[in-house]
This record gives structure tokens, C-alpha cells and sequence, in this order.
């Protein structure tokens, strides 16, 4: 894959131009649907843009092995890990040992925040939220996946389901429909309230 397309339409597409480097697509990895693979050796995609604080993160990842630490990717100076801590656990922290819920191997909605210049949050499976002071420049460069924000090392042997960049904090509530509804479409057991359909209410246009 050496091209992920942004769908939002502002062109900040994910691209790795060394065909080497390249993460694989693969099929039916969660809930029949497909993901990208890192190799944990070099591969990685990037997107060169600059975030505006505060901004935030979320994505579905699959993690596959806990025998090293896997990068899942960040922004410059900022990276989302799991980190393996000993022989059976494995940590989710950012930056500077930001950390949140033990997580082994498995599927993980993961929302990062960056809300200042010097503070941070991550949350992970609707899990408690950790905060911290981590060093995040006033201006994030970047979006990498599958290695640490300056893609030099690092790299990650996991897969990415879905990877989502926003230029504001969502809300409490957007923030629950959204991870609710990714939480459905990939069969993912996160904790989440069940997303219900309206089926009830007519809504009419007055603008076509």
C-alpha cells in the first residue's frame, strides 16, 4: 500500500513512496473487513500536514505480537505504544510514559488528544483516560502510522483498520457515537453504549 486516501477531501493522504517500505493490504482481518499490515522492520505511511492544538487522533488497530514494542504511530516528537512491560503485560502510553489499561494482544479503538503544548490524553477500549505532560510541539507535524512521528524507528508489526486525524476535541457525545459505531462495524468489544437507529422521526428539507 503506498497510498491510503484521505476521505475527508482536504488531500492529507497517507503515502509511502519506497516500494520496500510499503505496508501490505490484507483481507478479512476483523469482522470480514480489511486492514493495512506493518512489517515491525521499516514499513510505515505518512502524511505531511500541520495540526492546529487542540487536535485528535482515533483508530482501530489490531495488535498481533506482544514478544517487542509495537509503534503504532504519532506525530513529530509524539507516539501512541504498546510497550511491552514484562513477560505478560503490555502497556498503551504516549510519549514521555503516558500510560492507560494493560492491553495484550487484540483489536483496540484508541483516541488520543493533544489539547495544549505540553499535555496530552489517550483512552483506550473506552477504557479510563490518561493524561499527561509529554513534549508535543505547538504545532504537530504529521500524521505517521506503523513507526514513531519522525519515522526513523520504531516500527510496528500490527495492523490499522481505520486511522481518523481531527483539528479540533470532539465532544463527550461525538466522541461515544463515533467509537460506538466503529465499535460495530469491526466486532469490537469495547465498552461502548449500542448505537440505535430512528425510525420514528420525519425530517423535512427546506432546501432540497
Amino acid at each position: 500500500v503506498g497510498y491510503w486516501g484521505d476521505l475527508s477531501g482536504n488531500g492529507n493522504n497517507l503515502i509511502q513512496a519506497t516500494a520496500g517500505r510499503r505496508p501490505l493490504l490484507k483481507t478479512g482481518i476483523q469482522n470480514g473487513l480489511p486492514s493495512v499490515l506493518g512489517d515491525g522492520t521499516d514499513d510505515y505511511l505518512r502524511a505531511s500536514f500541520t495540526f492546529t492544538l487542540p487536535s485528535q487522533f482515533v483508530y482501530v488497530t489490531k495488535l498481533i505480537s506482544d514478544t517487542v514494542d509495537r509503534y503504532a504511530g504519532g506525530v513529530t516528537a509524539f507516539s501512541t505504544v504498546f510497550d511491552r512491560t514484562n513477560a505478560t503485560t503490555l502497556r498503551v502510553f504516549n510519549s514521555d510514559g503516558v500510560a492507560t489499561t494493560t492491553a495484550g494482544q487484540g483489536s483496540y479503538i484508541v483516541r488520543t488528544t493533544f489539547a495544549t503544548g505540553t499535555t496530552n490524553t489517550l483512552t483506550l477500549n473506552n477504557g479510563t483516560t490518561a493524561s499527561g505532560t509529554g513534549v508535543t510541539p505547538t504545532n504537530p507535524s504529521g500524521m505517521t502510522l506503523f513507526s514513531e512521528g519522525d519515522f526513523t524507528n520504531g516500527f510496528g508489526n500490527l495492523h490499522f483498520l481505520s486511522a481518523m486525524a481531527f483539528n479540533r476535541l470532539l465532544t463527550a457525545a461525538e466522541n461515544a457515537n463515533l467509537e460506538a459505531y466503529l465499535q460495530g462495524k469491526y466486532a469490537i468489544s469495547a465498552g461502548y453504549a449500542t448505537l440505535t437507529r430512528d425510525t420514528t422521526t420525519t425530517y423535512n428539507s427546506t432546501t432540497g
